[in-house]
């Protein structure tokens, strides 16, 4: 028997360069948080457990992360990421004692506790982000059936004292999730081994620009996780304290002894990026130089663009097409966006909400998509890259049925302690006008490019686990995928317990600045 603890902590800061201008607040200060504390416990009946069972518990823990700031000193602007992670396994008395547990009776508990937090001090660019992760694994329990006419039992109790996501209404977005799925083991009729997953339960928060949603996955004929959540989101009293779900493992054990196992998977994830005015690096796909027109309605305040030809894809910002990807599916594709809502003028900026862009392959194919809130105008890099709307990229999704080499390398870039952030490029080529003030109707040229903004090029190698994929595809809003079991939207916010006197702000065990 193994017992293991782990814990994870950093701090990464990104304190500023000089070169660009103080920018006024026109947008809020984005944030992005999560935390949750709570522990699993694991209980067996109707089995007989030898003492000193050939079980084994493993913790793992990961952190990665990256800040990076561009601005002027003088204003103190920084971006910052925060992340910890703690898991333990203790193995229960009755594990050391064996013998008949005709009760409900602990093996294990599981201790984990997470929070990460990206924050900016300003609306000046770049981003935050850190993800960090949570791992428990109990292998091998090998138990009897226990011959008193009862089946054999698992019974699953979570019991929360901390559990908060929260973001604000721009630039910001969170996710949390956890999975637990239990493998049973033994031998059939036959006496051959069988080995089966018996069932798996979880749950998942996504913040995004204030807005929250979860989703819940049951054991079947089972609603116990659906439950929990729902009576979470409509501020039940004492509904966030925890549930707990009853399985029965009578399904492959013959003869009686058998064996069974527990994995527990535990992700949270905060990001933040203000649209501000960046340097674009390193890959690029898009349209520049086509027939493309936009039409701005003054009336409505509505931005609309017609699907864009692709006619750029390649691993420089300097390059228009690499001879590597001629036959890329992206190569003869185009690129749509949503149409964009102007919200607000300042000081020569102007501020959009958008929708959403998906990059198609030349059969039609949505080989990847984008959510773009928040865009802004600014005129700062026209003159040296030509581009003046901008839209970082925080929840993201490829397609999957995707066999694009150019978007495999734009995803091994796209890593949480990558210090490139993706973002939408565009260049309005608005007539006779240089500071607009948005009043009058035109129709101008326009050109997007999918690329990376940052302030400096680097490559990173990525870990076995693409954040691209971990968060994006489970994020209903950004690809129609979700998982299986209850979905639902209520409120901003979730912070448990919400009687805390302390959750007045967004509560945080690292809020404090160091």
């Amino acid at each position: 028997m193994t017992i293991n603890r782990k814990l994870t902590s950093v701090l990464l800061q990104a304190l500023p360069i000089l070169l660009s201008a103080p920018t006024a607040v026109a947008t809020p200060i984005p944030f992005a948080y999560t935390s949750s504390e709570m522990s699993i416990s694991v209980a067996a009946e109707n089995v007989v457990l030898s003492p000193w069972p050939n079980m084994t518990t493993q913790s793992i823990t990961s952190l990665q992360g990256a800040a990076v700031a561009l601005g002027p000193q003088a204003t103190e602007t920084y971006h910052e990421a925060l992340g910890s992670a703690t898991v333990i396994v203790n193995p229960g008395p009755r594990v050391i004692e064996g013998g008949a547990l005709n009760r409900s009776s602990e093996i294990a508990r599981i201790d984990l506790a997470h929070s990460t937090l990206a924050r900016s001090q300003s609306t000046d660019a770049l981003f935050a982000r850190v993800m960090v992760t949570g791992a428990a694994r109990i292998d091998d329990i090998n138990v009897e059936a226990l011959d008193n006419g009862r089946p054999p039992a698992l019974s699953l109790s979570w019991s929360l004292t901390d559990l908060g996501i929260s973001t604000q209404p721009s630039a910001s977005f969170a996710y949390m999730s956890q999975m637990l799925s239990i493998v049973q083991s033994g031998f059939d009729a036959t006496g051959s081994p069988v080995s089966a997953l018996i069932g798996s339960l979880g749950f998942s928060f996504v913040s995004e620009d204030g807005q929250l949603s979860a989703s819940a996955t049951d054991l079947p004929n089972s609603s116990a996780v659906r439950d929990w959540l729902g009576s979470l989101l409509s501020g039940t009293p004492a509904a966030g304290s925890g549930f707990s779900v009853h399985l029965s493992m009578n399904n492959i054990a013959n003869p009686a002894a058998f064996s069974f196992s527990l994995s527990l998977d535990h992700l949270e994830y905060a990001a933040e990026a203000p649209p501000a005015a960046a340097p674009r690096l390193g890959l690029q796909t898009g349209s520049l130089g086509g027939n493309t027109q936009a039409v701005w309605d003054a009336e409505t305040g509505l931005l609309t663009v017609d699907p864009m030809p692709i006619t750029l894809l390649s691993e420089d910002s300097t390059d228009w097409l690499d001879p590597s990807y001629v036959d890329d599916p992206l190569s003869t594709g185009s690129l749509k966006l949503d149409p964009l809502r102007l919200l607000s003028v300042d000081d020569g900026r102007a501020f959009f909400a958008g929708g959403s862009f998906q990059l198609l392959s030349n059969r039609g194919d949505v080989l990847y998509r984008a959510n773009t809130p928040s865009f802004v105008f600014d005129e700062r890099y026209v003159d040296e890259q030509g581009f003046n709307l901008f839209a970082p990229i925080l929840n993201q999704a490829i397609g999957d049925a995707n066999d694009s080499d150019w978007l495999s390398a734009f995803a091994r870039l796209n890593t949480p302690n990558s210090l490139l952030l993706p973002e939408l490029f565009i260049s309005l080529d608005i007539p006779g006008q240089t500071d607009t003030d948005w009043g009058s109707d035109f129709i101008a040229p326009i050109g997007a490019v999918l690329s990376f903004a940052g302030r400096e090029y680097r490559s990173i190698p990525s870990p076995p686990t693409l954040l691209l994929l971990v968060v994006g595809l489970v994020a209903g809003r950004a690809w129609p995928k979700r998982m299986c079991g209850a979905n639902v939207t209520a409120g901003t916010e979730i912070r448990f317990p919400s009687a805390r006197a302390d959750r007045a702000q967004p509560a945080h065990p690292m809020l404090t600045r160091r």
